[in-house]
């Protein structure tokens, strides 16, 4: 499965998100926000992965065996989707573009995989308390 398909599955639109783990690093800007998840499914964090992800509110009330099994089947399929794609060659990420507000961005990714493939998109990062996360 395509890595921009799988990006898309797990950033849900709705209104009403909350953070799975509030006691995440913070992180200081929206591009070290995509930087971050990428580095991290490259390095198999699959908690340091979750830690950059603002969820829906619907993974968050699932029952905790539940979410645990949701987020790692999530994990596991995108970074099935890197390695089978070779792992990242390269990865340039632009600057926040402003959103509906302060607190909502767009940043633009593109990946180049090792085996030439190449994903560009706009990725919602949200600000949460004095960091930022993927997710609208």
């Amino acid at each position: 499965m395509k890595i921009k398909m799988m990006l898309g599955s797990i950033i849900l639109a709705g209104s009403s998100l909350m953070a799975i783990n509030a006691q995440a690093a913070v992180v200081a800007t929206p591009e070290q926000a995509v930087q971050g998840y990428f580095s991290t499914l490259e390095k198999g964090d699959e908690n340091g992965f979750f830690d950059l992800m603002q969820l829906p509110e619907a993974v968050a009330k699932l029952p905790a065996e539940q979410m645990k099994e949701t987020k790692h089947q999530v994990f596991e399929g995108m970074q099935g989707a890197v390695k089978q794609e070779g792992g990242l060659k390269s990865l340039d990420v632009s600057k926040a573009q402003a959103g509906q507000d302060s607190a909502h961005v767009t940043v633009h990714y593109k990946a180049v995989t090792n085996n030439g493939q190449t994903h560009e998109e706009d990725v919602p990062v949200v600000k949460v308390g004095k960091g930022w996360k993927i997710g609208q």
